[in-house]
């Protein structure tokens, strides 16, 4: 799907020929991993770029981030990336990377105790109009960087 098909209301709609291309199923798995991943990073970096200015006690505009889905930082594994918007930093990024399993924990309670669906400006920021504002996969990557069972946090 052009689209993906969890946006429509209908399978109808979804399935129109404008909307479908064809893809091997392996090629499609690729494909839709790609879009998990990427809307699962952009949440998570708009949640811990909140929650790091709590962290360190610094203004949000402080610290600066980025996302890269197959980075070469990180042999082409996904990467999310902090640090100092000052020349030569001010160590609030080192901080941080001392901190982050704290961090990170607390990431994962925000999303799991708001209430929203998608996401909202509280946790991993707006959903976009149509389709999924990335909650589901960033607590997924967060599960998996933390290690940790979902049922230990309620």
């Amino acid at each position: 799907h052009r689209i993906p098909f969890r946006r429509f209301s209908s399978s109808e709609e979804a399935n129109r020929l404008e909307n479908l291309i064809t893809l091997c199923p392996r090629c499609h798995r690729r494909l839709e991993r790609a879009v998990w991943i990427r809307s699962g990073l952009s949440a998570l970096r708009h949640l811990l770029h909140h929650l790091a200015s709590l962290f360190v006690f610094c203004d949000y505009h402080d610290l600066a981030s980025f996302i890269e889905p197959r980075s070469k930082l990180s042999h082409n594994q996904p990467t999310l990336v902090f640090y100092d918007s000052f020349q030569g930093g001010l160590g609030y990024a080192l901080e941080l990377f001392d901190r982050y399993v704290d961090w990170f924990d607390s990431a994962y309670e925000v999303i799991t105790h708001c209430a929203c669906q998608n996401g909202c400006p509280s946790c991993v920021g707006p959903a976009p109009e149509q389709g999924s504002g990335g909650k589901e996969e960033a607590k997924a990557i967060l599960r998996a960087i933390l290690e940790v069972q979902p049922a230990s946090y309620g």
